[in-house]
């Protein structure tokens, strides 16, 4: 018999488990996905020879599965997700600054008389070095899956075709993906002026900014 305790444990455990993925957010700003999340995470392959071995056991690289197929054929699929450079659109910038402002004020509460929450606490008496400056680096969540039927009389051959097929289905996913978001390495920052009010900024000004850089193309993302 579960009790009341046990099912919120529960729970605390699986949102823990979801937030170390990544899952409970479409995107990742401000570090790279691969420093935020480590729970179900490979780092990339790049510069492998130059980490140290407490790096490579801890952001590894690769993953591998020892299997005993009963058949010689049988279908698979492979799912995983991966981040793509881009940049927020009005209202993730607006969510992202309220939670910075939010904690800003929290951690400012102690220090303005007479404020009983948060809510009482006055932007101008706040640290804003914290707030969101649209110069940070902001990643989006792809899902990519991919099925095929596989055939094991030719193990070679087929681990050749699944890895050729599967990454034309990372190109494909992330070419459909960029039909519908900004996918740029730039950052919104760079193109508003340096007097420019972060902890107010109007829509307008937002999205002139947004437009003002070109579309990354999906072949030139590392």
């Amino acid at each position: 018999m579960t009790t009341d305790t046990h099912h919120v444990g529960q729970y605390l455990l699986q949102e823990t488990i979801e937030r170390l993925r990544g899952r409970d957010s479409k995107y990742a700003v401000g570090d790279d996905p691969s420093d935020l999340y480590f729970v179900s995470n490979l780092s990339p392959n790049a510069s492998q020879d130059d980490r140290d071995e407490f790096d490579a056991k801890t952001k590894p690289s690769s993953i591998g599965l020892q299997v005993q197929p009963a058949e010689q054929n049988g279908d698979i699929t492979i799912q995983f997700e991966l981040y793509v450079p881009s940049v927020p659109d009005y209202q993730e910038f607006i969510n992202i600054q309220e939670q910075r402002i939010r904690a800003a004020k929290i951690d400012a509460i102690d220090q303005i008389e007479d404020a009983d929450s948060w809510t009482e606490v006055p932007l101008d008496e706040v640290n804003t070095t914290g707030l969101y400056t649209l110069e940070e680096v902001f990643y989006r969540r792809v899902s990519v899956t991919y099925s095929t039927e596989l055939d094991l009389t030719t193990p070679r051959d087929e681990s050749s075709r699944i890895t050729a097929e599967l990454q034309r289905t990372v190109n494909d996913t992330v070419t459909e993906f960029a039909d519908d978001h900004h996918i740029s390495e730039d950052n919104i920052g760079s193109y508003l002026s340096d007097d420019q009010d972060i902890s107010d900024l109007p829509k307008t000004t937002f999205e002139t900014a947004r437009e003002s850089f070109d579309q990354l193309q999906v072949d030139r993302l590392p």
